[in-house]
Order: structure tokens, then sequence, then C-alpha cells
């Protein structure tokens, strides 16, 4: 499963960052990495409509702060989402019917086609191996035993998703289901591994 999927060059994991969860909003930020965690990209999106406050709490993000740090309107980030999402096999994300979604909302708020690959959930994936536990990503990490970055950004969750997936992988728990953590202490890019706290 993840070890296959690490060992590939032509997967890609995504995540992005919205004014919210329903049918309007839209994104405003994605980062795309592969799974060596080489960055292939990391942009802003300018958006028009307003970003409430609630979603603000969650990542920090305002129309002012957007604009300040050189966020761009979609059509012009979208050229280079879909060549990198177009070149990959797999695109993997934690959360990936939300991710796919929420791109396909922007693409379709612009008036552009939504990328064509092929989605695969690691959230699904993972509550497959460790049944019994909650699937969050930040649950995932503590549960694995990585350190992780800032959270609810976009690129700092891409590389947790790939420490998560490291952690797995390098446990020796593919293939059978289990509940306990694993303990391994190879990290991702900046991201660590601490000790796992019992239970």
């Amino acid at each position: 499963m993840f070890e296959v999927l690490l060992g590939r060059r032509d997967v890609v994991i995504v995540d992005t960052e919205t004014t919210g969860f329903g049918a309007t909003d839209q994104v405003i930020q994605v980062a795309v990495i592969n799974t060596r965690g080489k960055v292939l990209m990391n942009d802003l999106v300018r958006v028009t409509d307003k970003i409430p406050k609630r979603a603000t709490k969650i990542h920090g993000w305002t129309r002012w702060k957007l604009r300040r740090h050189g966020a761009r309107q979609w059509v012009k980030v979208y050229p280079k989402l879909k060549r990198r999402l177009h070149r990959a096999t797999v695109v993997l994300a934690w959360n990936a019917p939300f991710d796919k979604r929420l791109i396909a909302q922007t693409c379709n708020r612009n008036d552009l086609p939504s990328p064509c690959c092929k989605w695969q959930c690691c959230m699904r994936m993972y509550k497959q191996l460790r049944r019994g536990h909650r699937y969050g990503l930040k649950d995932a990490a503590q549960l694995e035993g990585v350190r992780v970055g800032k959270r609810h950004d976009a690129l700092a969750d891409c590389r947790t998703t790939l420490a998560v997936m490291q952690a797995v992988a390098n446990s020796g728990d593919e293939g059978k289901q289990v509940t306990s953590r694993s303990g391994h202490k190879r990290g991702c890019l900046g991201f660590g591994f601490r000790k796992p706290r019992k239970s």
C-alpha cells in the first residue's frame, strides 16, 4: 500500500486550504509534492468571495493577507496545477474526496475544466490499517510519532501526509491490521519523529 506508492516516481501528494467546506467554497492555497518530498508547487490563490472568520481562525488567511503574500487568481495558478496533476499516474491526498471537490468547485467558478487524474485517499488507506483509531491527519501523526510543523498549511500538511506514509511503511505493519504505534526514527524533510506517547 504506502510502501509501494512511496517507491513510485509517478505519484504526487496534494493538499489545499479553502474558504470553507460548502458547495460554493474555493481553494486559497494548493501545494503539491512528490514522494521524495520535493516541492512541485505551493501557491496562494486570490479569491473574490469573503473568507469567513471561522475559516480564518483555522488557517489564518484573510483576503488582505493573501494579497500581501502575492496570491494570484486561480486562472494563473491553474495551468501549473493541471500540469503537475496530469503528469502523475496517482494523486494522493489525506482526505482526497474533499481536495478533489474543492479543486473542482474552484475550477467551475472560474469556467475551467477540473484536472482529470486518478485520486487515492490516504485517510481511507490508513483507516484500513489502523482500525479502532481516529483518522484525522493530526491524529494519525500523533499515533505514528510524527512531529509536524504548522497545521492547516497546505505544504505542511502534504509533508505530514508523506511522513505518516513513511512511518507506516517503515514500521513493518503494512499487510496486517494493527492498533499499536510504530516507533521508527526516520523523518521527512524538516519533519522528524518523536517517541509516541504511551497509551
